[in-house]
């Protein structure tokens, strides 16, 4: 915000952005949430915090040798101190950031150790993409935080593109549906059909589009029952290995040659490129946790929740949207009578299917926003055709039951909330700071997400692992 600025007493000649402080003070719709009397979490005064900000320079771009559309960035991290009161306070530093054009694509996560002599470190991101879409350079930046996560500024760097021969875009689609679990209290009936559906709707459309090659993986997973209907357990591929197998191949790891054999699909996922979309799909439970970590349950809950780690706390970074089927205190619905969970059957067959997605404005493209507004919108009446009987019969029985779910907690990124049979939704988007470029610019194809409840976009590549 240009012009608006916070001064401490201890320090009324320094003015200080508010979008240093962001990490720890902002909430979207915060005022919205007040006078709806939400409780908020307690947070430190801003005077009480080490404001020493470091230093952050984007030094040296430099080519990937063998690889024409890849570069080395290397950036450079110095400490910085001063006197505040009586104390002389040192910034120290942590959490580096690499963005290319606005979009992470590189971290240094936690401590970030600095040279005692000189106060200063350098971290040199490796094979960071270059796009192939025409474009004649991009912008490099980088920032990090201080010890009590003030932000510093952002240091930007331009670099020239070199003339790149034309590259097919690709489009990745994995698609985890969790019928069966370990613990038989979560089991569902349409997360695996609406993974399914999911994958083979959004396949016909960017096949139909023209644009895309396709690489659509599938991870599911069912119970089993004997022949008079007790259940004997689960066959899944829907694992939280199998999971981040998957998320590795996008970023470029090779996966274990164990779970290449057992998961069909995975082997043909590759390195995802600037260009390409990546659309990553869960039909499933989730659990808000603490510390603002929201987990997705793989079908080995029994060992572990943690599928998505720190995915959801970067997504401003990533520039994603969030469509979110219902509150922390609240369920998503599935439902007999249409074979799905609702917002899977909004977004695929009345969305896509019908194409009644492409909608604002009705011009033959349906963008991502365009489609996840268009799911805003049509789930409660939706929900409302499903309770009076209009929704059309796609399976025998017929009562709605909800889906324990747990939706995003407000310190990740809830970014559009849904809430079936109570009113209208209440969208917003999740924008840290006015430097967050709207998704889907004719230049940046978003990639997209969607979860049980609530859908995600982000961007096409995962960040890269730095060396320093």
């Amino acid at each position: 915000m240009n012009g608006v600025h916070w001064v401490a007493a201890d320090e009324p000649f320094r003015p200080l952005p508010p979008e240093i402080f962001l990490r720890d003070y902002y909430e979207p719709k915060l005022l919205a949430r007040v006078l709806a009397g939400e409780k908020l979490p307690a947070v430190r005064s801003v005077a009480d915090l080490n404001r020493v900000q470091p230093l952050v320079r984007v030094v040296k771009v430099a080519p990937a040798p063998g690889a024409a559309d890849e570069v080395s960035v290397t950036v450079e991290i110095a400490g910085q101190e001063r006197v505040i009161g009586p104390a002389l306070v040192r910034s120290g530093a942590a959490d580096l950031h690499l963005f290319r054009d606005g979009r992470l694509v590189g971290l240094r996560a936690g401590p970030l150790a600095l040279d005692p002599k000189t106060g200063r470190a350098t971290v040199t991101f490796d094979r960071v993409k270059l796009p192939r879409a025409g474009q004649k350079g991009v912008e490099f930046s980088g920032n990090a935080f201080n010890v009590d996560c003030v932000k510093s500024d952002t240091h930007r760097r331009a670099h020239a593109l070199p003339a790149l021969d034309p590259h097919k875009d690709t489009a990745y689609i994995v698609c985890v549906g969790v019928n069966g679990s370990d613990e038989p209290k979560w089991d569902l009936r349409f997360a695996a059909p609406d993974a399914k559906l999911m994958g083979d709707t959004l396949a016909a459309g960017l096949k139909a589009s023209g644009r895309y090659e396709r690489v659509v993986v599938t991870l599911l997973s069912e119970p089993t029952f004997d022949n008079v209907g007790k259940r004997t357990g689960i066959v899944s591929t829907a694992t939280k290995a199998n999971v981040r197998a998957a998320l590795g191949a996008l970023a470029g790891e090779k996966p274990p040659s164990e779970l290449v054999r057992a998961v069909p699909g995975l082997a043909d996922l590759r390195a995802a490129r600037p260009e390409d979309a990546v659309i990553l799909t869960f039909s499933t439970h989730g659990f808000n946790g603490t510390g603002g970590r929201f987990y997705l349950f793989p079908s080995d809950i029994g060992k572990g929740r943690d599928v998505t780690d720190d995915t959801l706390k970067r997504a401003v970074d990533k520039r994603m949207r969030v469509l979110d089927g219902s509150r922390t205190d609240d369920v998503a619905l599935e439902d007999d009578r249409v074979g799905h969970g609702l917002l899977t059957y909004a977004l695929c067959k009345d969305g896509l299917t019908k194409n009644r997605a492409d909608f604002d404005p009705p011009n033959g493209v349906v963008s991502v926003g365009e489609w996840l507004r268009y799911g805003v919108g049509r789930v409660p009446g939706l929900a409302d055709e499903v309770a009076s009987g209009k929704a059309r019969a796609v399976s025998s029985t017929g009562r709605a039951r909800a889906r324990g779910r747990q939706a995003i907690g407000h310190a990740t990124a809830r970014a559009l909330r849904l809430h079936p049979r109570r009113g209208r939704p209440r969208p917003h988007r999740q924008e840290m700071s006015a430097r967050v470029a709207q998704v889907g610019s004719a230049t940046q194809q978003p990639s997209l997400c969607v979860a049980r409840g609530y859908a995600v976009a982000v961007s096409q590549e995962v960040a890269q692992r730095p060396r320093s």
